[in-house]
């Protein structure tokens, strides 16, 4: 709870709060959880640029097997950091947040942050339009959400995928004699 009260605070010495996050969260879990916290540090104090790499790192360092956990994790920041480029995707997993039957969202759904930025999205956007995409988010499956966060935070990692198949020779045909 340490990092959500940090992250919901403006800090004047942002890197020096960062840097102890970091130090924490990687004898509490390892990468994948000090990205998160520090995309969730990032996200509290304004710093969109730094939660995206966060978010982006933390994707990368665990794909393709993406657990469940890591997505619960960081999916709130994601959302916070794709609001101001796709704001339809940022209330489909805001919507996700609140609706995925899962309590170790909870730490989320208190999360000071993510009501200002559902009350954010319901100002800018038409209401018919958020609330279709709020029905949208509720259905979201993990794959679609790990799909989505991938192609739209990782977009060069995708690109480097599609190279490697596409590049790739054809698999060779090995015979052995008896």
């Amino acid at each position: 709870m340490w990092i959500l009260s940090c992250s919901s605070r403006k800090h004047s010495h942002t890197q020096s709060l960062i840097g102890r996050c970091s130090a924490g969260c990687l004898r509490a879990g390892g990468a994948p959880f000090n990205y998160w916290a520090l995309a969730a540090v990032s996200c509290g104090t304004g710093n969109l640029a730094e939660a995206r790499t966060a978010i982006q790192n933390a994707l990368q360092l665990t794909a393709p097997n993406i657990h469940l956990t890591t997505i619960i994790w960081i999916v709130p920041g994601a959302a916070y950091t794709l609001v101001a480029t796709d704001p339809a995707q940022a209330v489909e997993l805001l919507a996700w947040v609140f609706t995925y039957p899962d309590v170790s969202l909870n730490w989320a759904r208190q999360w000071p942050q993510i009501d200002r930025l559902r009350v954010r999205l319901q100002a800018v956007m038409d209401r018919d339009l958020y609330q279709r995409h709020w029905e949208r988010g509720k259905t979201l499956t993990f794959e679609r959400i790990t799909s989505d966060l991938h192609h739209e935070l990782c977009p060069q990692q995708i690109q480097v995928r599609m190279q490697l198949a596409t590049t790739s020779s054809p698999p060779v045909s090995v015979k052995f004699s008896a």
